[in-house]
């Protein structure tokens, strides 16, 4: 899972999950060999991405993207911010998994933040 803060990848109505899907690198990829490291994938986000764009890196448990997010500040990235827990946190602490339901999420904790 990788998102970006900046207007560069915010969504439009008209994207679906899957188009936006398919922008997205991989840190890793599963092999016959086993889990492997994707070679092109600093290539891959530094061609998509300004090096001041705010970037959130998350995976299943948080494990690989904390390595990604690693990498990504050594290259010179400035604003990365790992999904701590991963995608299995977010679920526990009741975040939504559909764009609606995230949405209405976020801005119940927005009006109990101010």
């Amino acid at each position: 899972m990788f998102t970006t803060m900046s207007g560069q990848w915010k969504s439009s109505r008209r994207d679906t999950w899957k188009q936006r899907r398919s922008l997205i690198p991989h840190y890793m990829f599963n092999t016959p060999e086993g889990i492997v490291k994707n070679p092109e994938f600093l290539k891959d986000v530094s061609s998509a991405f300004k090096e001041e764009d705010r970037l959130v890196v998350g995976c299943k448990s948080g494990v690989r993207s904390l390595s990604a997010a690693a990498d990504l500040l050594k290259i010179g990235f400035k604003d990365v911010r790992n999904l701590g827990g991963g995608y299995l946190a977010w679920v526990d602490n009741g975040f939504g998994t559909k764009m609606e339901e995230t949405a209405m999420v976020d801005q119940e904790k927005l009006k109990g933040e101010l």
